[in-house]
């Protein structure tokens, strides 16, 4: 563990250092930690949670420092060994994948290195995704160990940083969880689900356009891909179980375990729907949207009439602040449009 421990903090701290320019050291350091690794795996040795994460971190490490140099096909070079190998060892491809995006949100790198990394892991983005929603198909009829079922939904969470051009980031992946929505996950499973969705709304560049863009920039009828519109159709196929599940009075500490489970799914879907309201909000003013506008307010209007007023209140919120927002746009647009006079 020590030695794990040690070997992390060397390639973090003097990485530019010691190995920047000695790519064949590099790739030789590389190969040992993917050996301890496939060793651990292939011969029943169980490295502590913590063994496996420093080694993970280490292999992050050298992928990160060498987008340009001796391994410029990191990420591709780790899809394949997850997808072709066993479930362990798909587990710490996730595992480095994940750190990958670790490292680069916490490191502090030079503005062109940063640049470098962010072109990087836009490039690869795409192929990451495509692993997730091949793995989470595959997880639930149990021929994949849970821990790697999991593991795909933290991965997903910070890599959906890096697809910022539709909230329909991958439309397999998409397909995939609401998928697992609609066919009664376990309650971790529900909860995991729901916040990847949420993070790919709020990560997405066509957030807020009321406050981000020009008031005729963003109700232009082209302003959102027409991908985007599809996540609101997602979110309707839903409406049956969410009516089902808002019209009956119970609560999450309900005695009846059914019960408790359509509670947290209540609970989670409004989280979730008044997300895509908040950060949807010009669908929901502008004349071309207005079938998925209906489609959200008919979803809004089941969640207020729900037993449960809890989520009443947090619908009835919503809208107050939506009320709130749109007189500040209103404000804002007047006001540039009709500049002091000197």
């Amino acid at each position: 563990m020590i030695g794990s421990s040690i070997l992390t903090q060397k390639l973090n701290k003097d990485f530019e250092v010691e190995l920047a320019i000695k790519d064949e050291h590099i790739l030789e350091l590389r190969d040992k930690i993917f050996t301890l690794l496939r060793q651990g795996s292939e011969d029943g040795i169980h490295y502590s949670k913590l063994v496996l994460e420093n080694l993970s971190l280490s292999v992050a490490n050298v992928a990160i420092h060498t987008t340009n140099s001796c391994w410029q096909s990191s990420v591709k070079d780790l899809v394949d060994f997850g997808l072709n190998n066993s479930p362990r060892e798909c587990f710490i491809a996730l595992n480095i994948l994940k750190n990958i995006c670790v490292t680069h949100f916490t490191k502090v790198f030079n503005q062109k290195t940063t640049q470098l990394l962010k072109r990087y892991l836009n490039e690869n983005v795409g192929a990451v995704l495509d692993m997730l929603a091949q793995i989470l198909s595959q997880g639930g009829n149990g021929q994949l160990p849970h821990e790697v079922y999991l593991e795909c939904f933290s991965v997903a969470k910070y890599w959906c940083e890096f697809s910022k051009k539709s909230f329909v980031i991958n439309r397999q992946l998409v397909d995939v969880l609401f998928t697992l929505l609609h066919s009664e996950p376990s309650v971790k499973i529900l909860k995991k689900v729901i916040k990847v969705l949420i993070k790919i709304l709020s990560t997405n560049q066509h957030v807020k356009a009321l406050s981000n863009y020009r008031f005729e920039q963003a109700t232009h009828p082209d302003f959102l891909p027409p991908q985007d519109l599809a996540f609101v159709d997602y979110l309707y196929s839903q409406r049956e179980k969410y009516s089902e599940a808002t019209r009956l009075n119970f609560s999450h500490d309900d005695e009846d375990e059914v019960n408790a489970d359509k509670a947290v799914f209540a609970s989670k879907f409004t989280a979730l729907l008044l997300a895509v309201a908040l950060e949807y909000e010009i669908v929901l003013l502008t004349h071309h949207n207005k079938q998925m506008a209906l489609k959200v307010y008919e979803l809004l209007q089941l969640g207020a009439k729900a037993q449960n007023l809890n989520f009443a209140a947090d619908i009835a919120n919503f809208f107050i602040e939506f009320r709130e927002q749109l007189m500040e746009n209103l404000q804002r647009e007047t006001d540039s449009s009709d500049p002091k006079e000197n």
